[in-house]
């Protein structure tokens, strides 16, 4: 029997130009009957990196490794894991044969058990147990199906990355009128906030202000009548 392996390559790359480097790699995956699976870019310090996964029949993988070794300058990193399948596969298998072969005898004992009109409980009891075969055959279908397209298709995980000769010597996207835009946006806000104040001042503050002032004149005016009136009492005594 033909061993069922799974294979994936991990592979960093050092290249000119990455965005073009990723379209020509999307561009290579379809040429060799695969897809992409994933795509990811990121800008970093004003440079794309991008990194991608793609899904190659497992007979063109060491095509698709050297055509996109040839698109790098350098090669960074290269992990490459084999991984087989076969016994998984095998066991799986067997037991869904097992339950596929059990689920039909109990549609033919269901199939009796109402032809004969045995009891309630009885139909109930072997309708929940073929119930419970079919949830258990339709898991390993998925599993099964989910392990024949890891089979069918191999992965290709490549981060491209730019080289450092890539990075501008000055800093992109400085925009003087953005800049002047943000300035004048401050400049507004604390006007506004000198004006809010202002407002608040003349209508709570300064009455406010008054009516302390007052009352601490009316207090002083009293206390000093209370004096005189203290030394005239003591002066007729």
């Amino acid at each position: 029997m033909a061993r069922r392996l799974v294979r994936t390559v991990d592979l960093d790359l050092a290249v000119r130009h990455t965005t073009e480097t990723a379209q020509e790699l999307e561009r290579l995956a379809e040429r060799l009957g695969g897809y992409v699976a994933n795509v990811d870019g990121q800008r970093q310090e004003e440079l794309m990196h991008w990194s991608l996964s793609l899904r190659l029949p497992p007979e063109r993988l060491d095509e698709a490794l050297a055509a996109a070794k040839a698109m790098a300058v350098r090669v960074d990193r290269e992990q490459q894991k084999v991984e087989d399948v076969t016994d998984q596969y095998v066991d799986l298998d067997a037991r869904l044969r097992t339950l596929t072969a059990t689920e039909a005898e109990l549609r033919g004992l269901l199939a009796e058990s109402r032809q004969r009109q045995r009891k309630v409980e009885d139909i109930m009891a072997v309708y929940t147990e073929l119930t419970e075969i079919r949830s258990q055959i339709e898991r390993i279908q998925g599993q099964l199906l989910a392990l024949q397209k890891l089979i069918a298709f191999s992965t290709l995980n490549i981060g491209l990355n730019p080289l450092a000769s890539a990075r501008p010597l000055a800093a992109e996207g400085w925009q003087p009128g953005d800049t002047a835009r943000g300035s004048a946006r401050t400049l507004i806000s604390i006007l506004h906030g000198l004006g809010d104040f202002a407002i608040f001042a003349v209508i709570v503050l300064l009455p406010v202000g008054l009516i302390l002032v007052l009352a601490v004149w009316l207090i002083r005016r009293l206390w000093r009548r209370l004096g005189r009136g203290s030394r005239a009492a003591n002066s007729g005594e």
